[in-house]
């Protein structure tokens, strides 16, 4: 049996509503680490084995409703953003890596973007999927297939 209460905000008069629960067991986690029924995930790891969904969703991604191996899946990577490509010397055509490096399917990835032309480099604690021969400029660690 669930309820909602509301409380009252302690800095100001808004309500806010805390959701109780007679079970004393707690939520079962979704994919990516967030509780289900609720909007809120844990801050990403771009080392651990998740799944960046803020940033995912923030771009608009919703899972792949079509039936395959990606059903539910969202994509791998966002465009990056005018002041990320200036505050980490990015060039143009580089894209934010969402998964991270510990990841299961993360080598696949990798692979994926040599296929393509491109190179996953890690900057400014990110991973980042760039063209060959592009780096922007700025100092890069590039991700090598066995993680060194």
């Amino acid at each position: 049996m669930c309820y909602a209460v509301s409380q009252p905000d302690p800095v100001g008069s808004k309500k806010v509503s805390a959701a109780k629960s007679s079970d004393p067991k707690p939520a079962k986690e979704a994919r990516g680490g967030r509780r289900q029924g609720s909007q809120e995930w844990p801050e990403f790891d771009p080392e651990g084995s998740g799944y960046d969904d803020r940033t995912a969703r923030a771009a608009g991604m919703t899972p792949h409703a079509s039936p395959g191996p990606n059903k539910g899946h969202m994509g791998s990577v966002v465009h990056s953003t005018a002041e990320e490509r200036a505050r980490l010397r990015l060039p143009m055509d580089s894209y934010l890596v969402l998964k991270g490096r510990k990841h299961r399917s993360f080598p696949e990835h990798v692979a994926g973007e040599a296929a393509r032309g491109y190179r996953v480099i890690k900057r400014g604690g990110r991973y980042w999927s760039v063209r060959y021969g592009l780096s922007g400029g700025g100092p890069a660690e590039l991700y090598h297939q066995s993680g060194e």
